[in-house]
């Protein structure tokens, strides 16, 4: 932990000091003004650490006011950023240019006009990155799977992910979610961890999704984000919520030739290795919150979580790279399936770029 918050608290330090840089060019004779620019860009490194070691010491409410200026500007330190190297990137190639064609230098961005742009720039995707992050949907997906038996009758099931109840999102977010799941009448409903992320603010969201009652059942798996809120606060939030907790590979036959299964995250500790029981011709649908693929399990479908999509571009790139995978349904080895949801909530900014939040419905067939 302590090498990840140097290296985390080094790398935006770089990035505040880039923003500080333009800001110096734009306006060489700020003078004293460059003083407070400081302080609040110092602040800004240090306030995501600082909002969550609040809310741990229990000062829950001073938490949620800091956390939305505090995360915010993680996105948009981010978005300035790149687009501020995409006009150093223009300038550079002009000044190349310009030893061909003098002309070119006169192209070049000039840093006021430059500062202007990347703010006017970062503000319009900051306005879509909030309206996209609250633009709840339904992502339709039909899966196949040949180990279903003869007959087998099509089951609609909704799967949920990385809600972050409590500190991030709150009562009018997930009733909207609640309404869409009700509306669509599914068969079964599933959550895929990260349900919840604060013991603050979360009183009385259970609620909306006790009111839920699919025919086949509501199951769960914890993701490592309900561990950082407590493992026991979290099992006693999703009993609330009337959701069954698979654990360890338990499962559950919810329809004749189809079993549902889930394994803990690695956050709740070391565990024993996973089993999951297949009788006969049936299909096992996996839920397991980070998408990384344990061979040893026997299953069909996995369905995870964790990546959020990115929940902003350029940082979906980061998280591609780390992952491997990003969003979506692919295929693996040996004819198994994992689909990943981009998440119906965000973590940290209350925004998502190109990475629009999703309740996937997704119905299974026999292939």
């Amino acid at each position: 932990m302590p090498l990840f918050l140097f290296v985390f608290c080094g790398i935006y330090g770089l990035m505040q000091f880039y923003l500080f840089r333009r800001v110096r060019l734009a306006f060489p004779g700020m003078g004293w003004w460059a003083a407070p620019l400081i302080a609040f860009l110092v602040l800004m490194i240090f306030m995501p650490i600082g909002v969550r070691m609040l809310e741990r010491a229990g000062h829950h409410r001073v938490a949620m006011w800091l956390s939305a200026p505090g995360h915010s500007w993680l996105a948009i330190i981010v978005w300035f950023v790149t687009l501020g190297l995409a006009c150093d990137g223009w300038n550079f190639s002009m000044s190349v240019a310009a030893r061909i064609a003098p002309a070119a230098r006169s192209m070049a961005i000039p840093p006021r006009s430059a500062l202007a742009v990347v703010g006017i720039g970062v503000a319009m995707i900051a306005a879509w990155g909030l309206h996209e992050a609250a633009a709840f949907r339904i992502k339709r997906v039909t899966v196949r799977l040949a180990s279903l038996p003869p007959g087998f009758r099509p089951i609609r099931l909704m799967q949920v992910s990385d809600l972050h109840l409590g500190m991030f999102m709150r009562e009018s977010s997930l009733r909207r979610v609640a309404e869409l799941i009700r509306d669509a009448r599914p068969d079964v409903l599933v959550s895929t961890g990260d349900m919840v992320d604060s013991s603050y603010h979360r009183d009385g969201l259970a609620k909306y999704l006790a009111a839920l009652d699919p025919p086949l059942g509501k199951f769960a798996v914890l993701g490592n984000h309900d561990y950082y809120a407590g493992a026991t606060t979290s099992l006693a939030f999703h009993a609330a919520a009337g959701f069954r907790v698979l654990r360890g590979g338990e499962s559950v036959l919810v329809a004749p030739g189809l079993r549902i299964a889930g394994v803990d995250d690695p956050a709740g500790g070391p565990a024993a290795p996973a089993t999951v029981a297949r009788n006969g011709a049936e299909a096992v649908i996996l839920l397991k919150h980070r998408p990384d693929v344990d061979d040893s399990i026997d299953f069909d479908l996995q369905l995870s979580g964790h990546t959020h999509g990115g929940q902003f571009f350029p940082h979906s790139l980061i998280v591609k790279m780390i992952n491997g995978r990003l969003a979506g349904l692919y295929r693996l080895a040996g004819g198994k399936l994992l689909y990943i949801s981009r998440g119906t909530g965000y973590w940290g900014p209350p925004m998502r770029f190109l990475a629009p939040p999703e309740v996937a419905e997704i119905t299974i067939e026999r292939e």
